[in-house]
């Protein structure tokens, strides 16, 4: 794909982290804003970063890459229900150009292909971007209580089958 800025960027979705996905994943989380972190995520240190790589390891990952680096990573990681629960970040010097919204796009059409029924996510109320960017993506509020700080949102990959 061609971003919004006329970066020729590379994206390609697999099932599981290899050494080389995990070691290029890492580079980025290391050098990612820490005020662009949500709910945690992702982790700010190596050690913290390499262990959060491997729980969402099993997962079903998008990455984007630009000059031999990744730039954006999704992942779909297997719960305990049938959806799968959504994390994506993409790079900071990235963000504003398409880049997200493509590589949302390329992971959930991998989804449906792979036979993931539905996916979840969790979003901070104050990030009105990343909501934007759900809804346009076919995602619906799931869970709007007034107390929490962060939203539920849902989205089906079942042609037909309603969000909830």
């Amino acid at each position: 794909m061609t971003d919004e800025a006329g970066r020729d960027l590379r994206v390609r979705s697999f099932r599981g982290l290899c050494r080389v996905d995990e070691a290029e994943l890492a580079a980025m989380y290391a050098a990612f804003d820490p005020t662009m972190r949500a709910q945690g995520l992702p982790p700010m240190d190596r050690e913290r970063i390499h262990a959060w790589l491997d729980q969402i390891a099993p997962g079903l990952h998008a990455v984007i890459e630009h000059d031999g680096g990744v730039v954006g990573h999704a992942v779909l990681v297997p719960t305990e229900s049938a959806a799968a629960e959504l994390a994506i970040f993409v790079h900071q010097d990235y963000q504003g150009a398409g880049v997200g919204t493509h590589l949302l796009r390329t992971l959930l059409d991998a989804g449906a292909a792979d036979g993931i029924p539905a996916v979840v996510l969790h979003v901070e109320r104050t990030n009105p971007r990343a909501i934007a960017l759900y809804k346009s993506c076919g995602f619906s509020v799931a869970d709007d209580r007034m107390e929490r700080m962060e939203l539920r949102m849902r989205r089906s990959l079942v042609p037909g089958e309603p969000d909830e």
